[in-house]
């Protein structure tokens, strides 16, 4: 069978303020009109990898039946105005619906999908609540910029941050009014910065970016707003799930960056959302880089073979189109179009799904000892165990949930090296006898005190194995001023005993037998966060000269028991 389709190119529409917007439409053969797919991209509409290879290939869309217009948004490519990450994305993905709905080939039923930025470009629209869309796909993408994107849970993401913003300066230093005789220093400064990526992150203060202020102003606004605030819930995805109206199908990893952008975006959408519980949320064994890769079927260092491949062909297209048909196209509900969650479960290489997230499960709880040991029951007498953390040496990042891979792999990687230093607490149970399986939402209550007012927090689950490798399963980190929830900033009193919750996201891994389950605590995990000066200030402000060393404890036993909290199924 052969199919006919036809390509209008380089389409100028305007937005409310008199922008120009450029976009290239996919149509199948026939009158139509047609469900039209929306794709606002940050890079070029033109590129292979970004229209047809990083998510959905729009041919095979258009083979479909399905109108496709993929836009250049504000700032980027051959559209107009000044890009400002997040800020005109609600607005300008408004106005194309109100465009979109006015073509001839579009029959007024329309989705959007993306994947990193531009998942969260069709997020922000869907918070519009615009009627005329229905359905949205999102791969590994954040939903409120502050926490999870640009922040975690108060403590900025600086390896991503640099990675991020020293990726997209290039394209605005092109755009920007100015003579070559300007341009070629801005240009050598940012080529100098991104071929030596450690460099401009360990600069303090972290303003101290030359290479990034023409092209990268935001990075400057990111770190001035550095509590949320009205500019971060004027963005904020999740604040707005009670106005969203299309049904949702997300895409991500269990080591992906914004695993727990998606995780919250699920729970907010099934409690406060008018479309209740029709979302669909699929988590693979994938950190974010080598999801958006060609057919990898790894995660750090661990290989979870055929059954775990990533990528837009055998995942998220097909996963894509069967959400498309059920809400778009009325087609009958099929096993990809399904309401509920599908995870891969880490231990067996399977796939399983269940009907909403987390899956039933009995919690297990392991209690820190003081002589570095998880116990099934909390010691009777309280005890404590320290160190010393210093922010000229921060405990560095080792795989994990992180996103700087021009710096260091992310996902499942030995933490070994960091068990045998001094600024980290290693605790470990005894030698499993049989194989415990986990499924569901993680998370460390640590009763914690500290010699400074504001502090970080890190907690790293780990699997031992028998040759003494201490793989990470899961890992999660708190600036503790912040750690009562956004917009929160409540410092310690020194010296006194505080209950600090760490939440590792999620997991859905298999402790063999022979094996042991571990956890590390440290104060730091460097780049992927700006190390925390122990002087309570911002984190665009403060030198490695104003740093303070502070005694950290983590107490054990009596009315302050700290455990680990896991789900066994």
């Amino acid at each position: 069978m052969t199919f006919d389709i036809g390509i209008k190119r380089d389409i100028s529409m305007r937005t409310r303020d008199g922008v120009e917007l450029i976009s290239d439409v996919y149509l199948p053969a026939g009158e139509g009109p047609f469900p039209t797919l929306l794709y606002r991209v940050r890079g070029s509409k033109s590129s292979s990898f970004i229209a047809g290879t990083i998510l959905m290939n729009p041919i095979l869309a258009a083979e479909r039946g399905y109108a496709v217009c993929i836009q250049e948004v504000r700032g980027r490519g051959s559209s107009g105005g000044e890009w400002h990450p997040f800020i005109h994305e609600a607005d300008d993905g408004w106005d194309t619906m109100e465009w979109l709905r006015n073509q001839p080939w579009c029959n007024g039923r329309i989705g959007s999908y993306g994947t990193a930025y531009t998942g969260i470009a069709a997020l922000q629209l869907a918070a519009t609540g615009h009627p005329a869309l229905e359905a949205v796909v999102a791969v590994v993408s954040g939903v409120s910029p502050h926490d999870g994107w640009i922040y975690t849970n108060g403590a900025f993401e600086l390896g991503w941050n640099n990675f991020w913003a020293h990726l997209t300066a290039g394209s605005s230093l092109k755009r920007l009014d100015i003579s070559e005789a300007e341009r070629q220093p801005l240009e050598a400064a940012l080529q100098e910065a991104m071929a030596n990526p450690t460099e401009p992150m360990a600069v303090t203060p972290l303003r101290n970016q030359p290479q990034l202020e023409e092209a990268s102003p935001h990075y400057w606004t990111w770190l001035e707003h550095n509590s949320y605030d009205d500019y971060w819930a004027a963005l904020d995805v999740i604040a707005k799930a009670d106005r969203l109206t299309a049904r949702v199908l997300g895409v991500t990893g269990w080591w992906d960056n914004f695993l727990g952008s998606h995780l919250s975006l699920y729970r907010a959408l099934r409690d406060r959302s008018p479309s209740g519980a029709d979302q669909r949320l699929v988590i693979g064994p994938w950190d974010h880089f080598t999801y958006v890769n060609v057919l990898p079927t790894t995660a750090g260092a661990k290989n979870f073979g055929p059954a775990g491949i990533a990528g837009a062909s055998p995942v998220s297209e097909p996963a894509a189109f069967a959400w498309f048909d059920r809400w778009l196209r009325d087609v009958p509900e099929a096993e990809e179009s399904k309401a509920g969650v599908k995870w891969f479960a880490s231990g067996s290489y399977e796939w399983r799904t269940a009907p909403q997230w987390p899956p039933a499960s009995e919690t297990m709880s392991l209690y820190l000892d003081t002589d570095a040991r998880l116990e099934a029951l909390p010691p009777g007498e309280p005890g404590a165990v320290s160190y010393e953390y210093d922010p000229v040496d921060p405990t560095p990042t080792i795989g994990g949930r992180t996103l700087m891979p021009s710096v260091a792999a992310a996902g499942v990687q030995d933490q070994s090296p960091n068990a045998a230093r001094s600024d980290v607490l290693a605790f470990s149970s005894e030698v499993l006898d049989t194989s415990t399986e986990i499924a569901g939402e993680l998370k460390l209550e640590l009763w914690f005190s500290s010699s400074v007012a504001d502090t970080d927090l890190s907690a790293v689950l780990v699997d031992v194995d028998p040759e003494g490798h201490h793989w990470l399963v899961a890992d999660g980190f708190v600036r503790i001023r912040h750690r009562n929830g956004l917009g929160t900033d409540e410092p310690l009193v020194p010296g006194e005993a505080t209950l600090i919750e760490i939440d590792l996201w999620a997991s859905a891994w298999t402790f063999e037998s022979g094996h042991q389950i571990g956890l590390h605590i440290a104060s730091a995990s460097f780049p992927r966060f700006n190390q925390n000066l122990n002087t309570g200030q911002p984190a665009g402000e403060g030198t490695l000269e104003d740093a303070v060393v502070a005694t950290q404890t983590a107490h054990c036993g009596g009315a302050t028991a700290s455990r680990l909290v896991l789900p066994v199924i």
